[in-house]
């Protein structure tokens, strides 16, 4: 996801939005476009959880509207894939599991 950050960052309009939510917006963006077997509605639905989550409930509309924008304008890449080190053919999609526990992981407060 790092090496997509800058693709991720221009199609987000992240200057307006909290800074706590700059990682959700770009999990859900980066969602959208390259994990292809996630369906749209359902990585908006897992950032607006999240936004949820980490910053209130305040925050939610931000997200679902930014994200649904997005998916409107046909963000998804249909032809690139991205190849995750050397896994084997037909697994190049991170899962989005992974993605959402290591950022949900990110954003909890040190205890």
């Amino acid at each position: 996801m790092l090496r997509q950050q800058r693709d991720l960052d221009d199609a987000l309009d992240l200057e307006r939005a909290d800074p706590r939510l700059h990682d959700v917006l770009r999990l859900g963006a980066y969602q959208l476009r390259h994990l292809t077997k996630v369906p749209a509605h359902a990585a908006v639905s897992t950032a607006v959880e999240l936004a949820r989550q980490t910053v209130g409930e305040a925050s939610t509309g931000y997200v679902n509207q930014s994200l649904r924008k997005l998916s409107a304008v046909g963000y998804r890449l249909k032809q690139h894939r991205i190849r995750i080190g050397s896994l084997p053919d037909g697994h190049h999609d991170l899962d989005a599991r992974i993605l959402i526990d290591w950022l949900h992981g990110m954003t909890q407060s040190p205890n």
